[in-house]
């Protein structure tokens, strides 16, 4: 992609490299501006940008036909006119780049390609075959990420700016490698990053599953007009994604969020993590199976939908104990907002009924006022949209130099 440093005005430096360098930031600064203006505000004029941006029009009218030369924006159609020339509206273009995210699951995989408006342009869904072995299911990703780019016939694979990678458990980040899931037996020092960037030569970034999870519902679901949020993955496992003033939060050792390893009974079950009474012994997906000696929390549901007095106490119980747990984070963290996601939600008011009586229960009234309690739009595609979303974001980044190489047959 052409250089962001051309026709700058900004006064000249002693250093012409220095120059160079300082023209070329603040040309992918204000790219980025502009970008995440019309991702946050939807489509607008050069002339609403400059004034919303403090910038010059001439300034604005460089970076706009760079930005329309690289086909990262595309014209709307014409502003309404209040006398005069009507001004050319500019949007993002939906095409302009692809980012493919993959989330790992418990027991599935579920792989997605996003264009740069989000769009989901291709998803699969498998189980995995043998998650157990590391290398094996390193091999059912690399397959999986291949036939997801074929079914989205992308019309430059050239656009694809990178892939994001969703993985339950602890992970060293800056390392790339997912360190240990405790509900994956076979999942431990993994060198994710690695792997996946030999196998498509792109840049591949890894994030913990359930902050992924939030990241999609940021820029695309539930969170897109809150800037504190917490998104509750119920699942298999259970953990938070936290947003803190528009951004993840990590924790010193990046395990903040692991509210399913808090403890809810102080003589309980000793849970995966080699603790005792965790949430996840209790409310947990897998919990709710075995307690009530079923194969799995959907066979629970189902025996509970048609009477079984066992099921529907152990579904009442876990969605008590799930309420106590949002309780605690509404109360610490008074987000504006509590996302509920993952694959017991589908258990419906026989989970969601004793989660909200609880929940009233135990929350402080004032926090609880301020939080809407809302249930995932984007569903089971959260996880790796937000996998998806930890690529894509690096157009709108002006720390990042955007870097989309096209083929002679693209320009």
């Amino acid at each position: 992609m052409e250089d962001f440093h051309k026709d700058c005005s900004i006064p000249a430096r002693s250093s012409k490299g220095h120059r160079r360098g300082a023209l070329s930031a603040l040309r992918r600064r204000n790219a980025a501006g502009l970008l995440n203006h019309l991702r946050t505000n939807g489509p607008c004029t050069r002339v609403e940008f400059a004034h919303a941006a403090a910038l010059d029009t001439k300034t604005v009218t460089n970076l706009v036909n760079v930005l329309l030369k690289e086909r990262l924006i595309i014209s709307d159609g014409l502003a309404d006119s209040s006398g005069g020339r009507p001004a050319e509206r500019l949007t993002l273009n939906p095409n302009g780049a692809y980012a493919v995210g993959v989330d790992l699951g418990a027991r599935s995989l579920r792989t997605v390609i996003i264009g740069l408006t989000g769009q989901v342009i291709a998803m699969t869904e498998n189980k995995l075959q043998t998650p157990s072995d590391s290398e094996k299911m390193l091999t059912q990703i690399t397959d999986d990420i291949r036939a997801t780019i074929k079914q989205a016939n992308l019309r430059s694979r050239r656009r694809l700016v990178g892939i994001g990678f969703a993985s339950p458990g602890f992970l060293d980040r800056e390392a790339g490698v997912a360190l240990e899931a405790v509900h994956i037996r076979g999942w431990k020092n993994v060198p994710v990053v690695e792997h996946l960037s030999k196998a498509f030569g792109r840049r591949v970034i890894l994030e913990e599953a359930t902050r992924a999870m939030a990241l999609g519902e940021l820029w695309f679901g539930q969170g897109r007009q809150e800037k504190n949020f917490v998104c509750l993955d119920l699942g298999f496992g259970i953990g938070a994604g936290i947003v803190s003033n528009g951004k993840l939060h990590y924790g010193v050792s990046e395990t903040g969020g692991e509210i399913g390893h808090t403890t809810v009974k102080r003589h309980g079950l000793r849970c995966r993590c080699g603790k005792r009474g965790c949430l996840e012994t209790v409310a947990s997906g897998e919990a709710i199976g075995r307690l009530a000696n079923r194969s799995s929390a959907s066979a629970v549901a189902k025996a509970a939908r048609t009477g079984d007095r066992t099921a529907k106490r152990v579904i009442r119980e876990a969605g008590t104990y799930l309420g106590i747990a949002a309780a605690n984070l509404i109360n610490l963290l008074n987000p504006g907002l509590l996302v509920l996601n993952g694959g017991l939600c589908r258990m419906g008011d026989l989970l969601l009924e004793p989660f909200t009586q609880s929940l009233n229960r135990h929350a402080l009234n004032r926090s609880l006022a301020a939080a809407r309690i809302e249930l995932s739009a984007l569903g089971n595609r959260a996880g790796a949209m937000g996998a998806a979303t930890l690529a894509l974001r690096s157009c709108f980044e002006y720390e990042t130099a955007i870097s989309i190489q096209r083929s002679a047959k693209d320009r």
